[in-house]
């Protein structure tokens, strides 16, 4: 196998790696709502103020925790799917191969 081909079947576990990387950025993002909502960020007057956009905001970030790290998952199952019937149609299979 040459480089480019090494690089093509670790893609995956690149993505899976890329996908816990998301999920730990999109969780910190939900940070400021969470204290907001435990009165730690803001005073009571803004709280009450500021009540539905923040929770529609924090819904809408809580959407982004799930579905951004899915998309990774997501690539990286086609990405290796594809990499399975290249090797099916060549009749080799990389982990058998010598």
């Amino acid at each position: 196998m040459n480089r480019v081909e090494n690089f093509i079947r670790i893609s995956p576990k690149l993505f899976l790696v890329a996908a816990g990387l998301d999920l730990i950025k999109q969780v910190q993002s939900l940070l400021p709502y969470w204290l907001q909502f435990h009165d730690q960020l803001f005073s009571r007057s803004d709280y009450d103020f500021s009540n539905g956009k923040l929770t529609v905001q924090f819904i809408y970030l809580l959407i982004d925790v799930l579905t951004y790290p899915l998309g990774w998952v997501g690539t990286a199952i086609v990405i290796k799917l594809l990499l399975d019937i290249h090797d099916g149609r060549r009749g080799t299979r990389p982990e058998v191969a010598e």
